[in-house]
């Protein structure tokens, strides 16, 4: 199954390309993006997916414990882009970057990011980026 393919039964391939985010990249530098299809389009991704959307709290129970932390930052950079649609200083509309990592306002060039924060994992050790949601 190509998710290229799913997207395009769903008709979200053009939404893929403008509304993903860049979460993380693997260690064999594969990109990982997260999409919100919106709660519209949810039963019928059901449908073609032959699946079933849990919440967050839910899905915790089954989903392996390194995933967790992608998925919660997906969601929080998501969010984040929701909430974030409108520059605080002029009103206007802001634009999402080609990755997600930030929303500009056009006229001003004025520059939004999200709030992020250094943490080590608990098993290796090694500092990693990952975003605070507030």
């Amino acid at each position: 199954m190509s998710i290229g393919s799913e997207l395009k039964k769903l008709d979200l391939a053009e939404k893929w390309t403008e509304e993903s985010v860049l979460i993380d990249c693997t260690e064999s530098l594969v990109p990982q993006f997260a999409l919100d299809i919106g709660k519209s389009e949810k039963a019928r991704a059901e449908l073609l997916l032959k699946g079933k959307f849990l919440a967050f709290q839910k899905a915790c129970t089954i989903i392996d414990r390194n995933d967790i932390s992608l998925i919660s930052q997906a969601q929080a950079l998501l969010r984040w882009h929701s909430t974030h649609l409108y520059c605080s200083r002029t009103g206007k509309p802001t634009q999402k970057n080609v990755s997600g990592s930030k929303r500009v306002c056009g006229n001003d060039e004025i520059v939004y990011y999200p709030q992020e924060s250094l943490w080590k994992t608990p098993c290796g050790g090694r500092l990693r980026r990952r975003l605070v949601c507030r």
